[in-house]
Formats: structure tokens, sequence, C-alpha cells
């Protein structure tokens, strides 16, 4: 990579079916039945200032208007989904950096995801978080939601629900990894 850099990644409105198109050529297990429409709006930055840092990636945005369907099923809507990006470097010293831990772990970049309010149908905030890596997706849930709602929500994000058509209200928490 070069000796030193800054470089900034800023997207305004690109259509974050996009987004999904890129996963799926570097993630070939990445589900085929999944669609997802929104606008992705988001400012990244990549710098190093010395050739002896590592590279730090950073930045934040938003997906606004997301809906997710999974196969022939209707889509879900999520309104606006803030998220954040980082490697975990934040161009420390190289001695400084190697204390702190091991350079793959620093260098893995991580998308977090919310907190989001999933619930539409009140009785009460419905909050989701979700951190995908490399290695892995997690995902957790916490609140009160209309039954019906959540379980088209699990449905959508690929959790398994029972297929049942229910009513009334629900405390969830839930971690799925």
């Amino acid at each position: 990579l070069f000796a030193k850099s800054d470089l900034w990644l800023v997207v305004d409105h690109a259509p974050a079916a996009a987004v999904i198109r890129a996963l799926r050529h570097a993630k070939p297990e990445f589900p085929g039945d999944l669609r997802v429409n929104g606008k992705i709006s988001s400012t990244i930055q990549v710098t190093r200032s010395d050739p002896r840092q590592l590279v730090s990636m950073r930045g934040d945005g938003s997906i606004d208007e997301l809906e997710i369907a999974r196969g022939g099923m209707d889509a879900v809507g999520f309104g606006t989904v803030p998220f954040t990006l980082s490697n975990g470097i934040e161009n420390e010293s190289p001695k400084k950096s190697a204390a702190h831990g091991s350079r793959s772990e620093q260098q893995e970049l991580r998308a977090e995801f919310g907190p989001i309010n999933l619930a539409s149908e009140k009785p009460g905030p419905l909050t989701a978080l979700a951190t995908l890596t490399r290695g892995g997706f997690r995902r957790s849930v916490h609140g009160d939601a209309g039954l019906a709602r959540l379980l088209q929500t699990a449905r959508a994000l690929n959790i398994p629900a029972p297929a049942i058509a229910g009513d009334g209200i629900a405390n969830v928490s839930l971690r799925v990894s």
C-alpha cells in the first residue's frame, strides 16, 4: 500500500441492492433469495500517516427506507438504519499497536448496524443491533413487540420462527450468532 494515505469515500443515496450483489460476489454462500431496497449514504476514511503504521479504516452512515424480503415473502420495512465501520486501528505507533492485540484481530473490518426500532406495532420499543465481520454475523433483539410483526421480521431476517399466525404482545431477548 501507499506509505501515506488519507482517502475518503463518500456515498450519497446509492442503492442498497448493489451492496448485496457485492456481498454475493465476495461470499458465494450469501443467501441468494435475499432482496433489499433502500438508499445508502456514508462517509468512510482510510488513513495512514506513516509507513510504520497500520492502515486505519472508519466511517459511518445510514441505510434509508430499508426493506428486506426473503424468497417470495412480502418485504419488511425498517426505516432508517444507522451503521458504523471500523477495523479498530487508530493510527498508533507500531509498538503501541502491538501492545493492544494481534494485527489480524485489529485489522478485521467490522460493520455494526443499529440500534433500530423493529416493531411498528406498539406496545414498546423492540430494538436490534447487528455486527458483521469476515468471520460471521451476530444479531441481538430486545424489547416488546406485536407477535405478528415479530414473526414477519424474524422470517425476513432468516431467524428461525414457527410457521404460525399469532396475535398479541411478546417480550423478546434474543441473540443469534
